[in-house]
Order: structure tokens, then sequence, then C-alpha cells
């Protein structure tokens, strides 16, 4: 998405859209990527994460959701896709509409 928004876009504003949607989606699913590492290695998990209740458990979920709400049309999480549309071609903009935010929806 970020090559389509870059290369065919409208404005020159499309370098700045470019970094939004590169920024929001590698500092939102990195979390979720090492979560996803420590959680698949038995060694790494410690009990109290699994435990109800806790603040690392909830932590452990809100990291979870991240990268679906980054994806997700929701204020402050989505404060690049404005700048996307925007700046994406007609047929990026659908990609965008069309498999990106459902992405999100259907992850969450």
């Amino acid at each position: 998405m970020a090559l389509i928004i870059l290369g065919w876009g409208y404005q020159p504003e499309r370098l700045v859209a470019t970094l939004y949607i590169l920024f929001y989606t590698f500092s939102r699913s990195f979390p979720f990527l090492v979560l996803v590492l420590a959680l698949s290695s038995p060694r790494l998990i410690d009990v109290a994460l699994h435990q109800t209740g806790s603040i690392l458990w909830s932590l452990e979920r809100f990291i979870l959701l991240l990268p679906f709400l980054v994806k997700m049309p929701i204020f402050f999480f989505h404060l690049w896709l404005p700048k996307a549309h925007v700046e994406a071609p007609a047929y990026g903009s659908i990609v965008l509409a069309g498999v990106l935010l459902k992405i999100g929806g259907y992850g969450i």
C-alpha cells in the first residue's frame, strides 16, 4: 500500500502519507510480533502473564489488538488513514477501504 501511495499518488504530500502509514504500521505491529514470538516459546512465558485480571494479562491483550486497531477507523489509531486516502490513487483507495479496513475488523 505504501508503494502504491508513494509511486502513484497525486500530490507532493504523498511522501508524508507514506511515512505515516509505515510509522503507524511498524510501530504498532512490532510489539505484536515480539509478543507472538515470546508466546511461542514456552521458556519465555511467565505464569503471571496468563493470570486473568492481572495488569500483564491486560497489557498482553492490548498488544494483541494494536495492529488491528490501527487498520480500523478508530480515533487516535487511524491518523494515517485520511492522509492515505487523499494521496492514494483511486485503486489504492479501493484497496485501503476494501482490504485493509476489513483486516482490522475481522482481526478484532
